[in-house]
């Protein structure tokens, strides 16, 4: 069992403290102490205030009023918060707000836009403008803005801070805990009514460890081989939902003509997509794959579409590229660093690969994937867990990791004229509709919360 984190800082209220106050508090005392923030890595800034024991406010009134500039002077966060019957699911995540270029949140987005049955609260930025989300639904709007992906401090103390103050009947957790994260969320639990349900969309790292990231009362993780995972450290109350996308919006049809004339793009060319990440160790198999490819003349255009996520990503991409500039075939080379309309990039490309050596920080079933194969597109991945449980259908190709000579060979063999690479990709339709579609995930989802909200909640 996880270490339990003592709930008795002002930041927690002083009507919740233990009763034994000189009881050695292990870990959320000794996180301010020694200005440290909340999560790994983290820390406090300067201004952080000694007694936030003032962040208390009433419930019950849903109007939302203003967030204050700054969370550090001390002041109490100025809106009223629905009551409990009312707030219906409380979707505790990263902000909900465009750009749509994050699986998790992406995924939050179209759940909560079909949830009919409930009411949805939803989490975005303090200055965030209005936009379409659909009736009986409720954003707060407390998160600053920040120039990073990487989630900041200011950012994790207004979730935090909010999450203690909301009532809801059930606060469903989506994103992938952090250590600390998680004994914070877990004492928050002991004092909060409402059913903790838990989403985790990514591996954890940690495999030996894993019961240290779970607080919630039922955990949903998104593949069968992180079930299995979960299941073999004997943790329970643990399903399997797969992930799904909209597949109205991602379909065959979509026109690419705008883009392919901005990219410079002819309509002879064949092209190749990536739409990966920096961090996911196949950097060397898609130059050396993808170079040899270029070389052969086969009049192909090749799209790296790999959002920067960090400091680290930067590094990565002028050594890719470095190495493509070495091999002379730069000119056959597109960089997209932001995509205006992922359905039109799709629609542009022939083949999409995703060849990760890991699947750290990565949805167990990207989503990019998924929107490839409703659109007719074939994909080539690297056969390692949980990605390969996309391949419920012959879509596309399996190779090994690290491996550019199979990634060559597999590119090349659906590029060919024979008609196999779009049956494959006809075939990946099919089977999104079948099992990763977002109705099929929404239905799934509100299943799960009447089946919470009819049980007692677990101890």
């Amino acid at each position: 069992m996880a270490t339990e984190v003592a709930v008795s800082h002002p930041f927690f209220f002083p009507q919740y403290r233990r009763k034994n106050p000189k009881r050695k508090l292990k870990g959320l005392t000794r996180v301010f102490r020694s200005g440290r923030g909340l999560f790994a890595g983290d820390r406090l800034p300067s201004s952080f205030p000694k007694d936030l024991s003032g962040a208390h406010t009433a419930a019950g009134n849903p109007a939302i009023k203003s967030c204050p500039e700054s969370f550090w002077d001390g002041t109490d966060i100025d809106h009223r918060l629905m009551n409990r019957k009312n707030a219906g699911i409380f979707f505790a995540t990263r902000p909900i707000a465009p750009p749509w270029n994050e699986g998790s949140k992406n995924l939050v987005y179209e759940i909560a836009r079909r949830l009919d049955a409930f009411h949805a609260t939803l989490l975005t930025y303090k200055n965030q403008d209005n936009f379409q989300i659909g009736p009986n639904k409720t954003f707060l709007r407390i998160y600053p803005r920040s120039d990073s992906l990487a989630i900041s401090i200011r950012q994790k103390l207004a979730f935090l801070r909010t999450l203690i103050q909301s009532e809801a009947a059930i606060f469903h957790f989506f994103f992938t805990p952090e250590l600390i994260t998680s004994h914070v969320i877990r004492s928050i639990r002991k004092f909060k009514k409402g059913v903790f349900l838990q989403t985790i969309p990514t591996p954890i790292s940690h495999r030996r460890s894993i019961e240290k990231f779970v607080f919630g009362d039922k955990v949903v993780v998104q593949s069968q081989h992180a079930l299995r995972s979960f299941e073999n450290r004997d943790i329970k109350n643990v399903s399997c939902i797969y992930p799904g996308i909209d597949t109205e919006k991602f379909c065959p049809g979509v026109s690419s003509a705008d883009l392919r004339k901005k990219l410079k793009i002819s309509d002879r060319e064949r092209v190749v997509l990536f739409p990966g990440n920096y961090y996911l160790g196949c950097n060397r198999s898609v130059t050396q794959a993808v170079s040899r490819l270029l070389k052969e003349g086969l009049g192909v255009k090749f799209i790296l579409a790999c959002r920067i996520s960090g400091p680290g990503d930067i590094k990565l991409k002028r050594s890719m590229l470095d190495d493509f500039e070495r091999k002379n075939v730069r000119g056959d080379l597109v960089v997209l660093e932001t995509v205006e309309s992922m359905p039109e990039l799709i629609a542009l490309s022939d083949i999409v690969i995703f060849p990760p050596s890991q699947m750290v920080r990565k949805s167990d079933i990207p989503l990019v994937l998924l929107e490839s194969l409703a659109m007719g597109k074939p994909i080539v991945i690297t056969d390692i867990p949980p990605l390969n449980e996309i391949m419920m259908d012959d879509v596309g190709e399996k190779i090994q990791a690290d491996n550019p000579d199979a990634l060559y060979e597999a590119v090349k063999s659906l590029l060919k004229d024979d008609g196999s690479g779009k049956e494959k990709g006809l075939r990946g339709r099919e089977m999104v509709l079948k099992y990763f579609s977002i109705e099929q995930n929404v239905k799934e989802y509100e299943k799960l919360y009447h089946s919470l909200l009819s049980g007692k909640r677990e101890s």
